[in-house]
């Protein structure tokens, strides 16, 4: 579809929509005022409106969620409005990098607002850099794998520099190459240089990225650079004498996650910036850090076991792990700190004890201050759309058809067993790989085609760990790509394999998610044309360890930069890397491979967050996900499923928390555990949680988060259950509010409610009717005599302003304020149920019976649980018609459209479902005080 007018096109259209939402009017607005070039690019005016709507029609799918934990915050920003409360702030370095992306990355409008809002959130909730006194933030930012996170912590540091703090430290990782991408990834978009070009003689040279744009960028100083040996070395920094100050230039160390680098840089930062405290130790009193820990969850995480004393406090000769122990050190010498963790999978770090106060190092990492979760714009494809799972749904997650991508692998275990030695024997790859070649060297070709960005093309090969193992798949890889390569040469044979695979694969996939992503087939002749001058030019590496060899995106770039400046027109297979990478740690964790397409992936891990992040394929693959192709087995993609259901109960529960307006220190957060193979983490990660299986004993569970769209359907719902009940036994006559109960009845009407009953998906996780009716199903599969009896009540309020009819009774709705404006899709509110109301389905001589048990004054309401005295064989369902007449927080009054709440309250049981989580520390603490 490419060609210089119509690449013309599209950049001018980037401009147009800077200030615009991208709709049918404003599409076509854009087309009448560049007409005359319309006709010139080669193509329709409808292929190109297709083409500008998939770049700029981007959504932002939910909202985010935040759990906000102030503690002795101070209120500093105005996240609404993007203006400090007490002080205005220049939006100098913030303002080039949000251009910066529109103008020269290309992204969406939309996705940029976004990031401007999330991170506005973010800076509102550290502290301002100026406030006086001593303070200390902790917290964790949740992304998905390969959706932006980098973007999003580049972005809060240059607000956060334009604010007023003067030192960040980026801590990038474990390996110098996720390091160096991420150095380079600063210098282009925030620093505009890089540190080991600036003695370069020509300014243009010296300028990169965001300074070429803006050359009045102003000066941000680091000590590191993006070489792969550019970390932070203490001998060179003092060399450079750069001394970080509150009035000085600021200053970003892109560092690696390691022992003795983290070591150098407390030891440096102390030592010229430190003085001592009355208690002799060396501190920074003055200077604010920002500590930005990209993969918080790998390696930062203390994996010891904590020692305490008789009192509960921590043994002061019980040391943390190292690599916690030196970020904790290096938090605790300054006197204001900010620490935000950045992962996509987040469970070790919700596994953190949220209360262990080490003499020496201070508190742990738990992420006690706030926890965001961000929203996924709507071209990502990650694991929930992939492997097809509903993100919207509530637990019990129906499935959608995954996306055509994946390639089922059978045939590879003779290569490539499970277990196998490092001294492994490859005789030759499996057919499955093979063809896995021939599908990237066609989408290669199909990507120069299309001349879409990136440039890049990249495959992935992932089938050991051991780095002798990659050494002799690599041989065998170079051996299969040189022998296509010759063929696609020479065309002798008349490609027929690849013309085969072109056939049965790629056109009827790429037919199928037309409609999706916009799409569209092209002729084989085309294919074959592009074919040859692609293919020669891609190189199989080894990305290890113990291999020279590295991947040169952003050099290629750089080089490509330098000969356009030089005036020269470089074809577009020439404008990026063009790699088969093969590897292993390396390309399992944060290390991005650039136009990704093709990944080849055997090799298992039995974690979640381990599994999930080696899923390298995630992310944006705009204009070309058709081509994206995924080669695994189905036991992989059996997992890849349950891990993703997992995280989305997990984002579930966070959205859930939010609406509920808890803290991180208060509200217990649990991660769905694997019923047979796969841990949610390593051991050591999980040394603070508990495993435990569902369980409603003793519990009053309560709805407080409600689905607007299912009300009417709810309604159904209790209307069939009303009439049960009034079919198995007598009501009492109705209380002097209104109340009516039934008492006497078994478990099928109340099962079949549930089953029936829809709540919203957030709450799900938390408050599941569909686990509700199971549980109390198991009690008759058990024998246990337990929750074979049920009463009912639909709680009613005199003199209501709201009234429910259902049949011949009339219910007065009980009022109840939402947290926040009810959405046109769901309410929220704070608690639902009465303090009295679980002594409704008591009778008189219970109530006397229950109070002479009790020693000390006459219990209350107030005072009975679910537990309290409630005969094991006897549960109570209570239904809560409810409202709001404000004017602003206004629901449930209109008629058709009823909303109510229910509550159960389950006497004290041994029986629990097999549903099993682990949960944290906050989880348990609440556990022990029930």
């Amino acid at each position: 579809m490419s060609n210089d007018n119509f690449d013309t096109l599209i950049n001018m259209s980037y401009g147009f929509f800077t200030d615009k939402v991208c709709c049918d009017e404003t599409i076509n607005q854009f087309l009448d005022l560049v007409g005359g070039l319309v006709s010139q690019c080669g193509v329709s005016r409808n292929e190109i409106y297709d083409e500008l709507s998939r770049r700029h029609n981007v959504r932002i799918f939910g909202d985010d969620a935040i759990l906000d934990g102030k503690g002795d915050h101070e209120d500093w920003f105005n996240s609404s409005t993007g203006r400090g409360l007490k002080r205005e702030i220049d939006w100098h370095f913030w303002d080039h990098y949000k251009l910066y992306l529109i103008n020269h990355k290309k992204w969406p409008r939309q996705v940029v607002e976004n990031l401007d809002v999330e991170t506005n959130k973010i800076l509102s909730r550290i502290e301002d850099p100026f406030r006086t006194g001593q303070w200390d933030r902790r917290g964790m930012v949740i992304g998905s794998v390969q959706s932006g996170k980098t973007a999003n912590f580049t972005g809060l540091i240059s607000k956060a520099i334009d604010s007023g703090y003067k030192l960040i430290v980026v801590i990038a990782g474990v390996h110098n190459s996720l390091r160096s991408q991420t150095q380079f990834r600063l210098n282009e978009e925030l620093l505009g240089y890089h540190l080991d070009r600036v003695q370069e003689f020509d300014e243009r040279a010296r300028s990169s990225g965001v300074r070429k744009i803006f050359p009045d960028h102003g000066v941000i100083q680091t000590l590191t650079n993006a070489s792969e040996n550019g970390d932070f070395k203490r001998r060179s920094v003092e060399t450079a004498g750069l001394i970080p100050s509150k009035d000085g230039l600021p200053t970003i160390l892109v560092i690696k996650k390691h022992v003795s680098i983290l070591r150098n840089l407390l030891e440096w930062s102390t030592s010229i910036i430190g003085k001592k405290d009355s208690t002799g130790r060396v501190v920074i009193e003055d200077i604010p850090v920002m500590v930005i820990d990209d993969e918080c969850d790998y390696a930062s995480v203390n994996t010891k076991k904590v020692l305490k004393d008789e009192y509960g406090n921590v043994d002061p000769e019980c040391d943390p792990a190292q690599t916690n122990k030196r970020i904790r050190q290096l938090l605790a010498a300054f006197h204001k700190s900010i620490y935000i963790g950045y992962t996509a999978t987040p469970f070790a770090n919700i596994f953190i004890h949220h209360d262990e106060l080490h003499p020496t190092y201070g508190q742990d990492l738990f992420p006690r201050n706030f926890i965001l979760n961000l929203p996924q714009p709507s071209n990502y494809v990650g694991p929930a759309r992939l492997f097809g799972l509903n993100e919207n749904r509530m637990a019990g997650i129906e499935a959608e058809a995954p996306l055509p991508l994946l390639r089922y692998v059978s045939d590879a275990e003779v290569a490539f067993p499970s277990k196998h030695k490092k001294e492994l024997e490859i005789g030759q790859l499996p057919d499955s790989l093979k063809e896995a070649i021939k599908a990237f060297l066609i989408v290669c070709a199909l990507r120069r085609l299309r001349a879409n960005s990136p440039k890049h093309n990249s495959m992935l090969i992932h089938v050991t760990r051991f780095t002798l193992v990659q050494s002799k798949v690599q041989e065998l890889v170079e051996r299969e790509l040189k022998r296509n390569v010759d063929r696609i040469r020479s065309g002798g044979d008349n490609l027929a394999e690849l013309k085969d695979l072109w056939e049965r694969d790629f056109v009827p996939t790429t037919q199928e998610l037309e409609s999706e992503f916009g799409c569209k087939n092209t002729s084989w002749d085309d294919v074959v044309k592009n074919l040859y001058p692609i293919a020669k030019r891609v190189k199989v590496k080894s990305i290890n360890g113990t291999s020279a060899e590295s991947l040169e995106y952003r050099q290629v770039e750089m080089e490509t930069q330098k000969r356009v400046d030089q005036g020269e027109e470089v074809p577009w297979e020439e404008q990026g890397e063009n790699v088969i990478s093969i590897g292993g740690d390396k390309l399992s964790r944060g290390l991005t491979l650039d136009g990704l397409t093709v990944s080849y992936y055997l090799r298992a891990s039995k974690m979640y967050d381990t599994l999930m992040q080696m899923g390298r394929w995630f992310g944006y693959r705009d204009g070309y996900e058709d081509l994206c192709r995924i080669y695994t087995t189905r036991g992989l993609c059996r997992w890849y499923r349950f891990i993703a259901t997992a995280s989305i109960e997990l984002r579930n529960e966070l959205k859930y928390m939010e609406r509920l307006r808890q803290e991180p220190l208060n509200f217990g957060l649990k991660v769905l555990d694997h019923p047979g193979q796969l841990a949610i983490t390593s051991a050591g990660k999980r040394r603070n949680s508990e495993r435990l299986k569902l369980n409603y004993s003793g519990r009053i569970s309560q709805t407080v988060v409600f689905d607007l769209t299912k009300s009417k359907d709810n309604f159904v719902a209790l209307e069939k259950l009303l009439q049960s009940a009034d079919g198995m036994t007598t009501s009492e006559p109705p209380r002097d509010n209104g109340t009516v109960v039934w008492n006497g009845l078994g478990h099928e009407p109340v099962t079949e409610f549930l089953d029936s009953y829809r709540t919203d998906s957030e709450a799900a996780t938390v408050v599941d009717p569909a686990k509700m009716s199971t549980f109390i199903k198991e009690q008759l599969v058990h024998g246990s005599g337990d929750l074979t009896e049920w009463s009912i009540a639909v709680v009613s309020k005199s003199k209501s302003d709201r009234s429910l009819n259902i049949g011949s009774r009339q219910f007065g709705c009980v009022e109840r304020v939402p947290n926040e404006p009810p959405s046109e899709s769901s309410v929220a509110i704070s608690t639902l149920i009465s303090p009295t109301d679980e002594w409704l389905d008591f009778s008189e001589s219970e109530k006397a019976s229950l109070c002479e048990n009790i020693a000390g004054d006459k219990p209350t309401g107030k005072e009975i649980r679910g537990s309290f005295g409630r005969p094991k064989k006897r549960g109570f369902l209570m239904i809560y018609p409810i409202y709001c007449s404000q004017s602003e927080k206004s629901y449930g009054l209109e008629m058709d459209a009823p909303v109510y709440g229910i509550a159960i309250s389950f006497p004290d049981s041994g029986t629990t479902i097999e549903t099993q989580y682990e949960v944290n520390s906050v989880f348990q603490d609440a556990e022990d005080q029930l």
